[in-house]
């Protein structure tokens, strides 16, 4: 069984998309890589992955700058992007995401200020880790 593991941030909020009848999460990761050329320079870079996931029930915990422990089975393609330069996209369909740390709810801080206004309760994320077969890629 072919697995890769990342630790990265979350790049925007996850999102639900439907892909032949099925629904499943996504949101992209970055994860940071640094290093020092021959001229001793510290060099930051910061590789993109797209994930996949059928753990919809996680969405709404997956938010733009949360660390997260992805991992899954990873495909890499070379496309053509608008200005015809060959680019390399890191897709993972993902069966194990745990979150390292959560990111500050805004909306949650306005509520609290304004306690006439109380959020609706929101369940815990369940701990899932099911198979990424069924993933469309």
């Amino acid at each position: 069984m072919e697995q890769t593991q990342i630790i990265g941030n979350i790049g925007q909020d996850a999102v639900i998309k439907d892909f032949n009848g099925k629904q499943y999460g996504s949101f992209t990761v970055g994860v940071n890589f640094g290093y020092k050329n021959a001229e001793g320079v510290r060099v930051e870079t910061t590789n993109w992955y797209n994930i996949l996931t059928s753990q919809t029930s996680r969405v709404q915990w997956l938010k733009k700058g949360a660390k997260v422990f992805v991992q899954g089975r990873l495909k890499a393609s070379i496309y053509t992007n608008k200005e015809d330069q060959s680019r390399i996209s890191l897709d993972m369909a993902a069966n194990l995401i745990d979150i390292v740390t959560f990111v500050k709810d805004e909306q949650k801080d306005e509520n609290e200020a304004n306690p006439a206004n109380p959020p609706a309760p929101t369940p815990a994320p369940e701990v899932v880790n099911p198979q990424s077969d069924d993933l469309p890629f």
